[in-house]
């Protein structure tokens, strides 16, 4: 093995572990979010602020830092090799595929901006709807993340022949 490719390789392990233990982060958030808000239980407006505070707290602390370290983690992966992996197909898609999560998290903050508004205002009648929203806002953004993911472990051929 020649002494680039051990130098790149010895770096690779230190990239791969932040976006795995990020991915999870995410997921994990994610899941959590969405189980929280459709099996939550709310009556009072009490029980919708703390069921809306424990939603928001798992954005602000665990998913938007976990997304910030795997787009972080992630390019520098990718600037290791650039032109190796733009090239390749699965790759392409994968960055494509990138687009629906991040326009998925703005809906999910216009959403929670909508939700706190509606509890700002007493507004406990409104809150079933805009909470259904918001689950499958997190229902769809889980889904694009898992396809993210496996797109990156699987590394598909997509009909490029020589790929691996």
């Amino acid at each position: 093995m020649s002494e680039e490719a051990a130098s790149v390789r010895g770096v690779q392990p230190w990239l791969q572990v932040p976006v795995i233990l990020s991915a999870a982060v995410v997921l994990g958030g994610l899941v959590s979010a969405s189980v929280i808000s459709r099996f939550g239980s709310a009556r009072s407006l009490e029980q919708w602020q703390t069921l809306v505070g424990a939603t928001r707290n798992l954005f602000r602390y665990a998913i938007v830092p976990g997304v910030i370290c795997l787009l972080l983690f992630g390019t520098l992966l990718l600037l290791r090799r650039p032109r190796v992996f733009l090239r390749m197909r699965w790759m392409q898609v994968k960055l494509v595929l990138l687009a629906a999560p991040i326009a998925l998290h703005f809906r999910a903050r216009g959403l929670m901006h909508q939700i706190v508004q509606a509890l700002e205002q007493a507004r406990t009648k409104d809150m079933g709807s805009l909470m259904d929203s918001f689950t499958f806002t997190c229902d769809a953004a889980i889904l694009a993340v898992v396809l993210v993911v496996l797109l990156g472990r699987l590394k598909p051929a997509l009909g490029q022949a020589g790929s691996s």
